[in-house]
């Protein structure tokens, strides 16, 4: 049997320090195809402005803005490019087989090595829980399953039968949580995920959350997802699709006892031209705040943090 190979080194790893990703939404005005086909060049246009990855995150029954299976269209960006990380970010753990989500990401890094990560969630739209015959008490299982998740993935775990697990085990990617309280980071620093914290809230409350993962042992990675919107306009619209685009940072170490200040501003958003976050625009509000940080395709390796 050949010796695996592996693909030229990352300049950074999967939600690594430093690293820069974008959240990519699809067009759901268009058909299916048609999405299909912008999400995957969305991703070939982040490849070549310069960002380490991408992820896609999850809502179900046509949720304006999403898709309902983000490892799968990670699956499909990832085919489609040569540098780019991918991943799920986030994947709705409450509504799945946490032994079946790890096969799935597991095999993908067999595929795609040192190119896969993952960030779960519990979910809170309740037509997600709806559209597959589910409830909302389902978030209560949320911690269970993330247990599941990792001990699935683990050497001792029930699947280490799995060559693709087993090698995962061997040489784990990333299992982000989306933790936004002091019960969620407990729990993640106990298990040995890494934390992802939303954006748009207070950098130096994320600190102290931060801090109480580090005191607690957590050695998992860190990130921060920008929460609001860069609603571009014409100007990118034939490379990247008019839409709405997140953007996270890899954070190592204590993340947010500082505010992140980007260099890289879209014009339109910095003139407050455009409608900022999703939920604002499911409101159909037009007064909400400008978008944060903002992407620019031609600017984007400005994004990276500098070394302090």
């Amino acid at each position: 049997m050949a010796a695996e190979t592996t693909p030229e080194i990352l300049a950074t790893a999967p939600f690594g320090a430093g690293s820069v990703g974008l959240g990519l939404h699809p067009l759901t005005h268009l058909p299916a195809r048609d999405q299909v086909a912008t999400i995957l060049a969305q991703a070939r246009a982040a490849e070549t402005a310069g960002f380490d990855g991408v992820t896609v995150s999850e809502h179900h029954a046509g949720f304006p803005s999403y898709l309902p299976q983000p490892l799968l269209v990670a699956n499909w960006i990832l085919a489609d490019t040569t540098r780019l990380w991918s991943g799920p970010g986030p994947l709705l753990l409450s509504l799945r087989n946490p032994a079946l989500v790890a096969e799935e990401i597991a095999w993908t890094a067999a595929r795609f090595p040192g190119r896969v990560g993952i960030a779960v969630a519990p979910g809170y739209v309740a037509t997600d829980f709806e559209a597959v015959g589910e409830t909302k008490e389902q978030v209560k299982q949320f911690h269970p399953k993330i247990d599941r998740l990792v001990q699935a993935l683990s050497a001792d775990g029930p699947l280490a039968a799995d060559p693709a697990v087993s090698r995962w085990a061997a040489t784990p990617g990333p299992v982000m949580v989306a933790a936004n309280s002091k019960a969620s980071i407990e729990h993640t620093a106990a298990i040995g995920a890494g934390v992802v914290f939303p954006g748009g809230q207070d950098p130096d409350r994320h600190g102290r959350l931060a801090a109480l993962y580090r005191d607690l042992g957590g050695k998992g990675a860190g990130g921060l997802r920008e929460g609001r919107y860069a609603d571009h306009g014409a100007a990118d619209a034939d490379r990247f699709g008019r839409g709405a685009h997140r953007v996270s940072v890899g954070l190592g170490g204590p993340v947010g006892h500082r505010r992140h200040q980007h260099p890289v501003a879209c014009t339109r958003c910095r003139t407050g031209a455009d409608r900022g976050t999703d939920r604002d625009r499911g409101r159909g509000d037009t007064s909400a705040p400008a978008c944060g940080p903002a992407l620019s395709l031609d600017a984007a390796p400005r994004y990276r943090p500098r070394p302090a």
